[in-house]
């Protein structure tokens, strides 16, 4: 599946799909394709094993079943997918940390943790021996 500009535009711009309630609405995205590729509803109907009638429901739903649009996104050759991913998506992975790096963090809260404790230990210690040699 090859990636166009598009794909990054809506990846980039989550304003710019069809949103409902913070939803989108793929059916009207699914029928904008279809139309800008100059598929024809009786061509794609056929490319997907509908009935036009069932393909202009499809058009008419906000959400359709992951097989069928992945059926759909191979016919198009659009990663419909993408376009559930929002601009709080990316910037939460963008700043997402691996598991290696969280792993590395904690170690490193442990050892100062490890530090502090130490501290106090010696802390207790010194105070001990002056009690004794008062």
């Amino acid at each position: 599946m090859r990636y166009n500009m598009s794909h990054y535009l809506y990846l980039l711009y989550p304003s710019f799909y069809e949103f409902s309630d913070m939803a989108i609405h793929i059916g009207k995205i699914i029928k904008k394709l279809v139309k800008s590729k100059g598929i024809s509803v009786t061509d794609f109907a056929d490319k997907v094993n509908y009935s036009r009638r069932n393909l202009y429901e499809i058009f008419d739903k906000e959400t359709i079943d992951t097989g069928l649009l992945l059926k759909i996104s191979r016919i198009l050759e659009e990663n419909l997918f993408l376009r559930y991913i929002t601009e709080k998506d990316i910037i939460e992975f963008k700043n997402a940390k691996t598991p290696a790096e969280e792993l590395k963090d904690a170690v490193k809260d442990l050892k100062t943790e490890i530090q502090k404790l130490k501290d106090i230990t010696g802390t207790i210690s010194n105070i001990e021996v002056k009690k004794r040699k008062a």
